[in-house]
C-alpha cells in the first residue's frame, strides 16, 4: 500500500507523499463533495494511527479544488501505456544480450588491435634481422675465389 500512496503522490505532485515512505497504517482518502452544483475534491492523509489526518494541498489546483480542474492536472493515459509503465521492461527483450553483445564486440576489436600490434612488431624485427644479415661483413667474405 505504501508504493501505491507514493505513486499517487507523484502523479498529483503531492510533496509529502512523493518524497516520504508512508508509515504503517497510514492512508490517503479522496473526498468528493457537491457544493452549489460543482464537485469539490479534497485529499486527506493520515500519517499514523494516533495522529489526526491532514488535508493535502494539490499543486496547480486552488482551494477548493474543483474536480474538472483536478482532472486537467492528471495526464490522460491509455490502458496500453499504463500497462507498459507498470509491467516494466518486456520480458522478451533481454538487456543482458545487448550488454554482452556490445562487450564481446569491444573485446573482439581489442584483440584484433593487439594482434595487429604484435604482428607489426614481429615483422619489423624480422626485417631488421634480414637487413643485418645482408650487411657486408669482411669476416664473411671468402679469402680465395
Amino acid at each position: 500500500h505504501d508504493t501505491n500512496m507514493m505513486t499517487l503522490g507523484r502523479l498529483l505532485n503531492l510533496t509529502y507523499l512523493k518524497d516520504h515512505l508512508p508509515d504503517y497504517a497510514s492512508y490517503v482518502s479522496f473526498e468528493l463533495h457537491e457544493i452549489n452544483d460543482s464537485f469539490i475534491v479534497q485529499i486527506w492523509f493520515q500519517p499514523t494511527l494516533n495522529e489526526s489526518r491532514i488535508e493535502l494541498d494539490i499543486p496547480g489546483c486552488p482551494k477548493p479544488c474543483i474536480f474538472s480542474q483536478l482532472s486537467q492536472l492528471v495526464p490522460r493515459v491509455t490502458t496500453g501505456q499504463w500497462k507498459a509503465k507498470c509491467s516494466g521492461p518486456d520480458p522478451l527483450v533481454d538487456t543482458r544480450c545487448t550488454l554482452y553483445g556490445s562487450m564481446s564486440g569491444t573485446l573482439v576489436v581489442f584483440i584484433i588491435l593487439i594482434l595487429g600490434v604484435l604482428l607489426s612488431v614481429l615483422w619489423s624485427c624480422l626485417a631488421y634481422r634480414n637487413r643485418y644479415n645482408r650487411l657486408s661483413d669482411p669476416e664473411r667474405h671468402k679469402l680465395l675465389n
